[in-house]
């Protein structure tokens, strides 16, 4: 979120955050021994079958998946994550000097990353989409 308010976004989109918290709908499952949800983007093919009112995402000759389903991690109540997430940006703001989100997009600074420095920086997406779980 700290790199796309640098890089000019004035929001952020926080479904996959927000899907693990106790609030959302949704068991905990358990999966490879961790506590997990299930986090289906608007977008996502499975989100648009079970869909039935005509939107943007769910017009039945729309093919192409603009969201995943995959597990989340199970972290607890919305108000601890909002928390935690609101510190991380106040830890990557102050790292620039900023106070606001104006004040960051004037001295936020990019540069490049090679493939082994993304990794190294640890780079991600959902990592254990529903199919893998058996059972």
């Amino acid at each position: 979120a700290s790199l796309a308010l640098a890089a000019g976004a004035s929001s952020v989109m926080l479904g996959a955050l927000l899907a693990g918290c106790d609030e959302s709908p949704g068991p905990v499952v358990t999966v490879q021994g961790r506590r997990m949800k299930v986090h289906r983007g608007m977008g996502s093919a499975a989100a648009r079958k079970v869909r039935f009112a005509l939107d943007r995402y769910s017009v039945p000759s729309k093919g192409l998946d603009e969201g995943v389903e995959a597990y989340v991690p199970a972290n607890g109540g919305v108000e601890q994550t909002i928390t935690t997430f609101c510190d991380g940006l106040r830890a990557a703001f102050g790292y620039g000097g900023a106070k606001s989100i104006r004040d960051l997009w004037n001295v936020a600074s990019f540069g490049l990353v090679s493939p082994h420095g993304s990794v190294e920086l640890g780079a991600h997406s959902p990592s254990v989409p529903p199919s893998a779980v058996v059972g």
